[in-house]
């Protein structure tokens, strides 16, 4: 058994309860993994507090499994939509859970299990809002913000472009 938080009904961060739950077994193209960190931001309590951005690393893999071995440090956003657009899975707030193999990446050696935590979600805003834009080279942005999680990765990611469309 493992300790997860959960929730039963939707509502603020007082609806998280701390409870007792199976070990999930990976099947397939799964990864069993170890949370070691866990994400929490603005989108996650307009979902009812579904933290989706996690960090750790496989106790355990399905037959399928090709890129990582048991041991291996990933990150990554769990994210992932049925083809009727509903989450197949929710929440990282466990001892354990189970993610599909191409929804993680291995964690950069540099970054702590904290830190990696914090990526994946901002920087996928900072991504999707330079393609709404319709940023291209040439343009100039502004970012609003610069010095936040978001803003300061979307800073980040508008300098590589500006190097990237120079060379």
């Amino acid at each position: 058994m493992q300790k997860a938080w959960f929730y039963e009904v939707h509502g603020p961060k007082e609806v998280l309860k701390l409870g007792d739950f199976p070990i999930p077994y990976p099947v397939q193209n799964q990864l069993l993994v170890q949370v070691c960190a866990a994400a929490l931001n603005p989108i996650d309590f307009k979902l009812c507090c579904n933290p989706l951005v996690f960090t750790d690393f496989p106790v355990g893999k399905g037959d399928h499994v090709s890129r990582f071995e048991v041991g291996d440090e990933v990150y990554g956003n769990i994210q992932n939509f049925n083809a009727e657009g509903e989450f197949k899975q929710l929440g990282t707030l466990a001892q354990f859970i189970f993610v599909e193999e191409n929804l993680v990446a291995s964690k950069p050696k540099n970054l702590s299990f904290q830190e990696a935590a914090s990526f994946p979600v901002a920087v996928q805003t900072a991504v999707e809002g330079f393609k709404s834009a319709g940023f291209k080279e040439g343009q100039t942005i502004f970012i609003v913000g610069g010095a936040g999680g978001f803003g300061s990765l979307a800073v980040q990611l508008a300098k590589f472009l500006e190097k990237f469309w120079r060379s």
